[in-house]
């Protein structure tokens, strides 16, 4: 009788102690291994070159623009991998964002073990997981900005929620690491699009979308 192969895993995230915990977790479990670990997308993108690719890799949400980019090419570049997005809120819309995007797995942080253990064999059986917790605001949020009239980009939506912060634009770019110019016509293309006339217009649209401080992306 032929060996079953083990389910191979990649975990990322920059909390040390939460990604050392959750490998040891999931090594746990039988027939699931990891066999790779990041701080963030850039370093699994530059990892993935030297070993074999997982089949699952497991994400926190929280990600720089570049991350959010090292993600796309490995998703471009790796298509067989599926994505596991472990989110702290169930009204995570960075989370909505990239599953409308094509990623097929979302899971809550607080989930017991044992739902992180069938998440993660439904994903690689099925190729698609979403916490059932979090089933009707991603189907409720799914044509949110549509129903608007508006195609919001995640570079907007990221600015969206850090509007509110306090933070000057410079501030902003440099947590998001994009330009000054970058955040300049985002500013602008969001005034035309939300029509307002200033930023405390923007802070307004995000708190009434229920976005605002919630996509806090870490430098």
């Amino acid at each position: 009788m032929a060996k079953i192969r083990a389910i191979l895993v990649a975990v990322i995230d920059k909390q040390t102690l939460f990604r050392k915990g959750l490998v040891s977790i999931i090594n746990s479990f039988a027939g699931i291994n990891v066999i790779v670990e990041a701080d963030n997308s850039i370093e699994l993108s530059s990892k993935l070159k030297t070993i074999n690719l997982p089949d699952i890799c497991i994400l926190s949400t929280e990600m720089s623009f570049a991350e959010k980019k090292a993600l796309d090419n490995i998703r471009k570049y790796h298509p067989s991998l599926k994505i596991l997005l472990m989110a702290e809120y169930q009204n995570d819309y960075k989370a909505v964002q990239l599953i409308h995007s094509g990623i097929p797995g979302y899971l809550l942080k607080d989930s017991p073990v044992n739902q992180l253990r069938t998440a993660i064999k439904i994903l690689n059986m099925k190729g698609f997981y979403i916490d059932e917790k979090v089933t009707d605001f991603v189907e409720n949020t799914q044509n949110d900005f549509i129903h608007l009239g508006l195609e919001i980009s995640d570079l907007q939506l990221e600015f969206l929620s850090l509007c509110g912060t306090g933070m000057t634009s410079r501030e902003i770019a440099d947590k998001m690491g994009v330009g000054i110019g970058s955040i300049n016509t985002c500013s602008k293309t969001l005034f035309k699009k939300i029509k307002v006339k200033n930023r405390i217009g923007l802070v307004l649209f995000a708190i009434s979308c229920g976005i605002a401080g919630q996509i806090s992306y870490e430098k």
